[in-house]
C-alpha cells in the first residue's frame, strides 16, 4: 500500500504540474508521457506484490517489461511534442486492464476468505479498471467528440476526471482496509 500511496502523491504532483505549466501557456504533454510509465510501473508493482503464485508474478513482470519497451519506443520514435499521445494512453490503459485481470484471477484463487472485499487489492483493481475502461472510451471517442464540438470534448474530459476521482476514492478505500499485509 506504500507504493499506492506514492502513486497517489505523484499523480497529484503531475496534475498540479500540468496546471501550472498550462497556466503559463506552455505545452504540458510531456508530463503525461512521463507519468504514464511511472503509473503503469507502480501499479504493476502493487499487483506483483499482491499475488503469491509464480505464474501470475512472472506474467505481471512480462507485461510490465513489454509496456516499458513499447513506451520507450514510442518516446524515441513516435511521440509528437505538440499532440496528446492518445495511442500510447490507450495502450497503457489496455495493459492496466490486463494486469488487473491477471491479479484478480490470482488473488481470487489464492485467498482463503470468502470476502474479497476485505482484500485491499480488490479496491485497487476496481479503481484501475473503472478509470482505465472509462479513459479508453473517452480517448477512443475523442475525435468524434471534437467533430461534435469542443463542448462535447470538454464534457468527455469532465467524465474522465470524475472517473479519476472515483478511482482515487477506491484507492483510498484500499489503503483503509483492515486486511493489510
Amino acid at each position: 500500500m506504500r507504493v499506492l500511496a506514492v502513486l497517489s502523491i505523484l499523480g497529484c504532483v503531475q496534475v498540479v504540474g500540468e496546471l501550472l505549466i498550462g497556466k503559463i501557456n506552455r505545452n504540458n504533454y510531456i508530463l503525461s508521457d512521463i507519468y504514464r510509465i511511472i503509473e503503469v510501473s507502480l501499479l504493476c508493482a502493487v499487483f506483483h506484490n499482491s499475488v503469491i503464485g509464480r505464474r501470475p508474478r512472472f506474467l505481471l513482470k512480462i507485461l510490465g517489461t513489454m509496456f516499458a519497451a513499447i513506451w520507450a519506443l514510442d518516446m524515441l520514435f513516435f511521440v509528437e511534442p505538440n499532440r496528446i499521445d492518445s495511442g500510447m494512453a490507450m495502450i497503457a490503459r489496455s495493459f492496466l486492464i490486463v494486469m488487473s485481470a491477471v491479479t484478480l484471477m490470482a488473488v481470487a484463487g489464492e485467498t482463503k476468505t470468502p470476502n474479497l472485499d476485505s482484500q485491499p487489492i480488490l479496491w485497487v483493481i476496481l479503481g484501475v479498471v473503472l478509470y482505465s475502461s472509462g479513459t479508453l472510451v473517452v480517448l477512443g471517442l475523442s475525435n468524434v467528440l471534437l467533430k461534435l464540438g469542443v463542448e462535447y470534448f470538454v464534457v468527455g474530459w469532465h467524465l474522465n476526471w470524475t472517473m479519476l476521482i472515483a478511482a482515487n476514492i477506491l484507492y483510498a478505500r484500499a489503503m483503509l482496509c483492515k486486511n493489510q499485509e
